[in-house]
């Protein structure tokens, strides 16, 4: 099965996404410009009993995430936020473990791989699985005032008001995703929902 949607949130309006990967629940959140470096703008929710072990990664010359990688969520309705730069990040790709170890390394479920200088192990024995995890991605834009705006790896552009987002199910999928916008989502799916999460 492949599944891809897209959206766009603009920048200007408060607004708030989130995504549930049943399992995890990605949530974009509005944000009020003020004389903050950060905002929290990305919120990771557990739709699942199980522990769940959130992972991300970024893009080359996307910026900087200060945020904890192998996030440890035990139970539903359990969250993480993320606070993002007010210039802008690029290329932020999110996804579930399941069955890792103390550190959240060696999952038996999202272990698809990242680089080893970024903290990415693999299980001994089996090694790393396809890239077939359930993937948020996302460009989050540069606030209005905020200086100077990240440059877009894509093109070079500093990057612009808007926040772009993407849940791919075109390598496969490990989990159901929903998705929940708040604010104003140009483009974006009915009712500011994306739900996949009747997928199993």
């Amino acid at each position: 099965m492949k599944v891809r949607h897209s959206g766009r949130t603009n920048q200007a309006s408060n607004r708030f996404v989130a995504a549930k990967l049943i399992a995890l629940v990605v949530v974009i959140l509005a944000a009020n410009v003020g004389a903050q470096n950060t905002h929290a703008r990305l919120k990771v929710i557990s739709g699942c009993s199980q522990p769940m072990w959130v992972q991300w990664l970024l893009g080359a010359n996307g910026g900087t995430l200060n945020a904890p990688n192998f996030v440890q969520l035990n139970g539903v309705g359990t969250s993480e936020v993320f606070n993002i730069p007010d210039t802008g990040l690029a290329g932020l790709r999110v996804w579930p473990g399941f069955g890792c170890d103390l550190n959240g390394q060696n999952c038996q479920i999202g272990a698809s791989g990242g680089p080893a200088s970024a903290g990415f192990t693999c299980p001994a024995g089996i090694g790393c699985a396809p890239p077939i995890d359930t993937k948020f991605e996302s460009t989050f834009g540069c606030f209005p005032g905020a200086s100077p705006c990240l440059s877009n790896p894509s093109g070079g552009d500093p990057l612009g008001p808007t926040d772009w987002w993407d849940v791919s199910f075109a390598d496969g999928y490990t989990v159901p995703v929903k998705v929940v916008l708040n604010g104003s989502c140009s483009g974006g799916p009915p009712n500011n929902t994306f739900d996949c999460s009747v997928y199993k």
